[in-house]
């Protein structure tokens, strides 16, 4: 990635539509199912992991770029800390990639006065990791009164490409807001017309 300078990728999305509303209850009778709180960390796993991928389009050079960053919270035995956040963009132009990934790893991260790298909420998605190139956070979007938007996010990150001790590591800054595409949103809104296939056609 030694030809991708420092930049800053944007895109706002439409205003929400109207017809979504928060608890919305996906599948009936499955509490797994119940938005906001299914995006939140689960308690009683001791594993979570959330991850997104898509498409950016440079906004003056118009060069194009896929990304995936994927956070990984985990608690084996309930009170060990083991986290990850791994950072990946590709550059679909120059056809070239780099990956970052950062740790908040035991033994390290049981010595006194630790502070971890990694957060998350309970109730509605809200996470953030502190990595050592920067602070990523993905957030479900609030309106001005402070209420969550359904399925509306957004999206942070200052990441360290490439090994900067030989120079060719790149900056990367993403700054995005996230909606659920109208598809998507009608299988939210009319599952009778879907059946089973809803689960697989959520995206933005």
């Amino acid at each position: 990635m030694a030809d991708v300078p420092s930049r800053n990728l944007t895109r706002t999305p439409d205003a929400p539509s109207a017809d979504l509303h928060y608890p919305l209850q996906l599948v009936a009778e499955d509490p797994e199912f119940a938005f906001p709180a299914a995006e939140g960390v689960h308690p009683h796993c001791q594993s979570d992991t959330w991850f997104l991928a898509g498409e950016l389009t440079a906004a003056t050079s118009g060069r194009r770029f896929a990304f995936l960053t994927i956070f990984n919270q985990n608690r084996p035995g309930g009170t060990l800390v083991a986290d990850f956040h791994t950072w990946a963009v590709f550059d679909l132009d120059n056809r070239t990639y780099g990956t970052f990934t950062d740790y908040d790893m035991p033994p390290k991260n049981m010595e006194p006065g630790t502070v971890h790298k990694m957060s998350a909420e309970t109730g509605h998605l809200e996470i953030s990791f502190a990595s050592r190139a920067g602070q990523a956070r993905w957030t479900a979007r609030r309106d001005a009164d402070g209420e969550l938007e359904p399925f509306t996010y957004e999206v942070s990150a200052t990441h360290r490409i490439g090994h900067p001790p030989t120079g060719t590591g790149r900056r990367i800054d993403l700054q995005r807001a996230l909606q659920l595409s109208r598809a998507a949103r009608d299988l939210l809104l009319f599952p009778d017309r879907h059946g089973d296939d809803r689960h697989a056609h959520l995206g933005w």
